[in-house]
């Protein structure tokens, strides 16, 4: 029953296939190491010893044994949910979204702390305390966070670590990944908030099932993030992807990137709330939302309507550039909304695809919720060893990688 994770038993490929098994487990687990060497299409001595490994390392556990075979019944692994944890943050224009997780992608512990325009000191104020109270709300210790991953509005320069998508002028020299990893005490990586949520929806989402999808994020913003192949593919400078300003209307409603008529001044959460003459701010939107929804406010619906005008061209776009298998709706909408649009999107896309292909892009909402991108934040230090990438099998010697114990012990 081969799994979509196929290793490979040439020897220079053994990082490779830790990955591939570690995966395994931690989809379909608990396992026999006869399963996982069917899943993967590894010999079963291969699997044995790295299972074995991961055994001593206390990343996998034995969990009893498998019932109803015959004969002796084979020793059960599953993934030791409890070996790491990441701090996953996300800072967008309206929010501050905090999320300690563990290797499983279980959430421990969750906070929101709602702002407008927030500063860089009020923000590293507010990541400090935060933080704080993840772990004492949890019971996990400091000692067990291995990273954290902050995501942000837009593209991230390598080189003033800040993004564009925040207009404080305070942002402009924040040295973001510095500044928060001396703060927290651990390594930081930082993403965009939509690539880091199609992250989330690859690891701990239906994207773990999907090789090639393309996920559009709903916040006061839109974004778009893209896995190829199982993996992120981000472009050139960080941009592909960035939906949010396909150009959906020439001459259009200003745009914060200073263009007019993008995509995002029509379709995203703080251009509902505008356009309907919503008031409401904070997390007393979403409930909000839905109430109007549940009611069939016309206003709502109407605007609905005008959404999937807007978006559906786009989507072609996507549609016959990246053909990929599905596309997936997720963010700061109420569930309902998400399925709303779909609806209107699909009869509007199928009276626009070009004739005689053999099949489209299936139009889903993600299962991360609005906890997607701060999800896909704490996936960041982690993505690299729990997702199987096949560039490994191209490199003939292995690196050795700096980290503490934990962090090492995943790498290997």
């Amino acid at each position: 029953m081969p799994s979509g994770l196929a290793g490979t038993n040439h020897g220079h490929a053994r990082l490779y296939n830790r990955r591939v098994v570690l995966e395994t487990i931690r989809v379909f687990g608990p396992l026999s190491r006869a399963e996982i060497a069917r899943r993967t299409s590894l010999m079963f001595p291969t699997v044995s010893n790295i299972v074995g490994e991961f055994v001593q390392q206390d990343i996998v556990r034995t969990v009893g044994r498998a019932k109803g075979a015959r004969g002796q019944p084979a020793v059960l692994v599953a993934l030791n949910q409890d070996a790491a944890f990441t701090f996953g943050l996300h800072l967008d224009r309206n929010q501050i979204r905090g999320l300690l997780v563990d290797l499983a992608g279980n959430v421990r512990a969750q906070e929101v702390y709602w702002t407008e325009a927030p500063s860089a000191s009020a923000t590293f104020d507010v990541f400090d305390q935060m933080t704080q109270r993840l772990l004492d709300s949890s019971g996990i210790q400091h000692d067990d966070v291995i990273g954290a991953g902050l995501v942000l509005p837009g593209p991230v320069d390598d080189e003033t670590q800040t993004t564009a998508g925040l207009p404080h002028p305070e942002w402009r020299d924040a040295q973001i990944m510095e500044r928060l990893s001396d703060l927290l005490g651990v390594p930081v990586s930082v993403e965009r908030d939509a690539q880091a949520a199609a992250l989330g929806e690859r690891l701990h989402g239906d994207g773990h099932a999907v090789q090639d999808f393309f996920y559009i994020c709903f916040g006061i913003g839109v974004g778009g993030g893209l896995i190829l192949g199982g993996q992120p593919y981000r472009g050139r400078h960080g941009y592909a992807g960035e939906i949010g300003h396909y150009l959906s209307v020439r001459d259009g409603r200003p745009c914060l990137c200073g263009n007019r008529g993008c995509l995002e001044t029509y379709c995203s959460l703080g251009a509902l709330l505008s356009d309907c003459g919503i008031t409401i701010s904070g997390e007393g939107v979403h409930q909000h939302l839905t109430e109007l929804f549940e009611r069939r406010d016309p206003t709502l619906l109407a605007w609905l309507d005008r959404a999937a005008d807007h978006m559906a061209p786009a989507l072609m776009t996507l549609e016959n550039v990246l053909d990929v298998e599905t596309i997936f709706f997720g963010g700061q909408w109420p569930a309902p909304l998400f399925e709303a649009l779909i609806a209107r999107l699909e009869p509007v896309l199928k009276d626009m695809r070009m004739a005689g292909k053999n099949g489209y892009p299936k139009l889903q909402r993600a299962t991360t919720g609005e906890n997607a991108a701060a999800l896909g934040a704490a996936v960041l230090p982690l993505f690299e060893i729990l997702a199987p990438n096949p560039e490994l099998l191209k490199k003939r010697s292995e690196k050795t990688n700096a980290g503490d114990g934990r962090m090492a012990a995943l790498r290997l």
